[in-house]
């Protein structure tokens, strides 16, 4: 009807237009003569119809003349075109929608386990994908109640669609609403039990915040039928089982794991080796109590493999495996220590020392360094290892240089075994061969700092700070000042 402006005439032998609005409106088949004229029967039923008015124009050899009758023209002036900001708006919203679809499946391509990507199988559950990807942003930004609206508004116009109640889930996982979420996770199952995504993110739930690790072994079991090959699911069952106290079956899965680790997704490779070294620090726990020395220095050290992996070669750590880092070491070194296990602590030291290039963080001063050289101070890695651990953190070194307690008022002999080039501190050798860590501030005359070198002969006395043991009152003996 939009072809015909109101008013207009048209001769008979020329109505392509009128035409195709026959055909469209299906009163009267159009004329198929190949002339591209209106039937004469197809103008008759629109003049009875009162769609069209005919009338005789004499002047013109009595030939027909048609145009839109009274009840056309009223409908055309209800429909009025609309205007340019209108049209603009409606293109930038269908724009967006299809942005906001490309971008979910490219997601989905790369990774089809992000639960931050709409997982749709037909074109009505794509239409509504851009509505839960807008709840998602605005449970990102704590939009709590908006974003369950706008799912709810989703779930009014298509209640079958499983997505809708995971995204549900999520929203009320992040407000805190962990029993709703559940059954929200439940209704995703019930609705799409093929769901991959919403097993995996059921499971996930289940072991991170509920705890309920058997069950969410029974949810994720599916598909570690049906998708063997994936990683998510099978590092959520390795989870699981780590967290019953399956270690060993724990341990076993997640070097499988790590043998198909270079397929994965950077997040998911970090979180694999993580928890993979987690499991090994625990066995090693395991280890201590049962005093198994053999089984201990096998677990402890590959837990510190793998996370020293973790964090040099995904280009950085989390704060979580930079903690963990931190906390196997320590065990390592403090069971090298109460056992005297020179094989240990040389090769803790020895990875140390290999990926200290490529390691973008401090490690703590624990055990404290002196302890350390103490007891091991004849290998060559020790010394850079307990060098390197306060050459990092000049603050800290400043600060336990003033907080420095006598621990005994006997004096000690020695020779300065070691100056540090990045800091005012360094190392002295007593005649029993252990080794004592000292500050600038802690000589008897800190202006004879500049005169003092490697093999100069000093007396102390033993003092203590928050690091541990140290020497302090250090002083030029006559041999060091000749």
């Amino acid at each position: 009807a939009a072809a015909l402006p109101p008013c207009s005439s048209y001769r008979s032998g020329d109505h392509r237009a009128l035409q195709r609005y026959c055909a469209r409106r299906g009163s009267v088949p159009a004329s198929n003569s190949g002339s591209g004229s209106v039937s004469v029967g197809a103008l008759r039923s629109l003049v009875n119809a009162s769609v069209l008015q005919r009338s005789v124009a004499k002047d013109e050899g009595y030939a027909s003349r048609y145009k839109l009758g009274g009840f056309a023209q009223q409908f055309l002036s209800h429909v009025k075109t609309p205007d340019r900001q209108f049209v603009a708006n409606v293109r930038s919203a269908m724009k967006r929608l299809r942005e906001s679809i490309e971008e979910s499946s490219k997601r989905l391509s790369y990774y089809k386990y992000d639960q931050f990507a709409i997982h749709w199988k037909h074109r009505d559950e794509r239409t509504l994908s851009p509505k839960l990807l807008q709840a998602l942003e605005m449970c990102r930004t704590g939009r709590f109640e908006r974003a369950l609206e706008t799912v709810d508004s989703a779930m009014q116009m298509l209640p079958q669609f499983a997505e809708i109640r995971r995204i549900r889930a999520v929203v009320l996982r992040e407000s805190g609403d962990f029993v709703g979420a559940r059954e929200e996770y439940e209704a995703c199952l019930e609705l799409d039990p093929e769901s991959h995504i919403g097993r995996y993110a059921f499971a996930q739930f289940l072991v991170t915040e509920l705890e309920d690790c058997e069950m969410a072994l029974n949810v994720i079991a599916p598909l570690l039928v049906g998708s063997p090959v994936d990683l998510p699911p099978k590092s959520i069952a390795a989870l699981a089982r780590q967290r019953l106290g399956q270690l060993r079956e724990a341990a076993s899965m997640y070097e499988d794991l790590l043998r198909e680790i270079d397929s994965a997704r950077p997040r998911v490779r970090i979180a694999i080796r993580d928890q993979a070294a987690e499991t090994y620090r625990r066995l090693s726990e395991f280890d201590s109590r049962s005093r198994d020395d053999k089984r201990f220095r096998e677990h402890i050290s590959r837990a510190l493999e793998i996370i020293l992996d973790c964090v040099t070669l995904e280009g950085g750590a989390d704060p979580k495996s930079h903690r963990r880092l931190n906390e196997i070491l320590q065990e390592a070194l403090s069971y090298a220590l109460r056992a005297h296990d020179r094989g240990l602590a040389e090769e803790a030291f020895r990875m140390i020392r290999a990926a200290w290039d490529r390691l973008p963080l401090r490690l703590d001063a624990n055990p404290s360094p002196a302890r350390l050289l103490q007891e091991f101070g004849d290998m060559a890695d020790c010394t850079w290892f307990a060098e390197t651990v306060y050459s990092q953190d000049a603050d800290a070194i400043s600060g336990t240089s003033a907080q420095v307690e006598t621990a005994t008022s006997e004096r000690l002999r020695g020779i300065i075994s070691s100056i540090s080039a990045s800091g005012p501190y360094g190392f002295i050798k007593d005649n029993e061969g252990r080794r004592w860590f000292f500050h600038r501030n802690h000589m008897y005359d800190s202006g004879k700092w500049p005169v003092i070198q490697v093999g100069s002969h000093v007396e102390f006395a033993v003092g203590t700070n928050q690091k541990g043991e140290c020497a302090i009152d250090v002083n030029l003996t006559s041999d060091g000042d000749s």
